[in-house]
């Protein structure tokens, strides 16, 4: 059966006209969170998706950022089937004991959660960005953080004359032994690539950055890939204290440069597209680099 997406509703008040969603999916409705520019036009459509600890203000916020930037940003709730966001509670995320907790309760859900029926939710997401008055015809970029980086490669992979521009930020076990892990995708991308590892992550070890880095360079995909040194998982979320330095907080996801802005968004110039609205464009790159994360990216703010 074909997977179809219900109405925008309650809208609310807000700059970048910021919308709870609902979506159905073949398994069920699945509630998600817009943000679009104001006004009428056509913008690049943006699926973000979230982490394994689900939607909340901060991802709300990074959608906020990249619709002030001009993309229509859907953040959906990949644990529909579980029930609406929130699940859990995420105040207590900076106590490693409560994060334990957390990851004992999220674990089968996470495991129930197989790429096939990722994909099929998939479908229905690029469905309601591409049926959305507001999205123009070109590509669209998927982003993704944590478990959502899989989500974001396998997206891009399954849907190649939708999605121009995916990354993935501390994504986990990319690039695995198993028959099913998202590097043996590679050669079915057509989008540019971004990923950004922890040192600090063991979910993503750089055994497993060199192998995706393999995998995409002998595919022909235009990518890179870059280890941050002195961050650990989760670091596009700087509310939980998952950097080391202070100053790290502003180079990964502070008020002033946001993770997603960097790849999520495609823009259409002529017949190609850029990867990373507001900032200087990078010449294209193949490979896999090393960054501090206080490093800072020249460009335009």
């Amino acid at each position: 059966m074909k997977a179809v997406l219900g109405p925008v509703a309650d809208s609310r008040s807000c700059p970048c006209a910021p919308r709870p969603s609902t979506s159905r999916p073949p398994d069920g409705t699945a509630d998600a969170y817009l943000a679009a520019p104001e006004g009428d036009g056509h913008h690049p459509g943006v699926i973000l998706y979230m982490d394994a600890f689900g939607p909340r203000p901060r991802l709300e916020e990074m959608a906020d950022r990249l619709a002030a930037e001009g993309y229509v940003v859907l953040v959906p709730h990949v644990f529909y089937r579980q029930g609406r966001a929130p699940l859990i509670d995420t105040s207590s995320l900076q106590d490693p004991d409560a994060r334990r907790e957390l990851f004992a309760q999220i674990g089968p859900w996470m495991a129930a959660l197989t790429p096939e029926l990722a994909m099929r939710d998939a479908d229905a997401y690029v469905d309601f960005l591409r049926s959305h008055d507001q999205v123009g015809n070109g590509p669209i970029g998927v982003t993704g953080y944590c478990m959502g980086g899989a989500l974001a490669l396998r997206t891009a992979a399954e849907h190649p004359g939708d999605v121009g521009a995916a990354a993935a930020f501390h994504p986990a076990r990319l690039a695995t032994d198993a028959p099913d892990s998202a590097h043996l995708l590679a050669d079915r991308l057509t989008a540019e690539v971004y990923v950004a590892a922890a040192d600090q992550d063991q979910g993503m070890p750089p055994e497993q950055q060199e192998r995706l880095d393999a995998a995409l360079t002998a595919a022909g995909v235009t990518h890179t890939c870059e280890q941050y040194d002195g961050a650990a998982h989760g670091f596009h979320d700087v509310r939980h204290g998952r950097l080391r330095r202070a100053g790290d907080r502003a180079a990964l996801g502070g008020p002033d440069r946001p993770v997603p802005a960097r790849v999520a968004g495609v823009s259409h110039q002529g017949r190609g597209y850029q990867c990373g609205h507001g900032y200087e464009q990078a010449p294209a790159h193949q490979g896999r680099r090393r960054r501090h994360p206080a490093e800072r990216r020249p460009g335009r703010r």
